[in-house]
């Protein structure tokens, strides 16, 4: 079944689980069906910053940052150099810094500035 037939379903409110292979895992989407998501997922949320637990798309996004980070570094890596231009025309974030997981760990430093709606003027 193509990915149109797959979406046409989709509209109909037919959730159709796709195929798994021999490891249990499903068949991964091709990299322009990924791509258009994220699109989507831009005009949705006004930005490519997905979240890793965001369902496929989030492990996705992660793998094209790992992908250029090892092309970038010169290592063997599945990242086309047709893709960093698709990636970079939409503002996708190659880099981003990793989230806190527990805000109590944060420094004593980070809390100083007061919120801008409470500074004196």
């Amino acid at each position: 079944m193509t990915d149109e037939q797959f979406q046409q379903l989709e509209d109909l409110g037919i959730a159709i689980k796709p195929k798994a292979g021999k490891d249990g895992r499903t068949e991964p989407k091709p990299w322009e069906y990924q791509f258009k998501q994220l699109c989507d997922y831009k005009e949705f949320y006004g930005n490519t910053l997905v979240p890793i637990t965001y369902p496929v798309l989030g492990e996705w996004v992660h793998r094209q940052r790992v992908c250029y980070g090892e092309m970038k570094s010169g290592k063997k890596s599945r990242m086309k150099p047709i893709h960093v231009l698709k990636l970079s025309e939409i503002g996708f974030a190659f880099e981003v810094m990793p989230r806190k997981k527990n805000r109590k760990s944060e420094t004593k430093q980070d809390n100083l500035q007061p919120p801008n709606d409470t500074k004196k003027t």
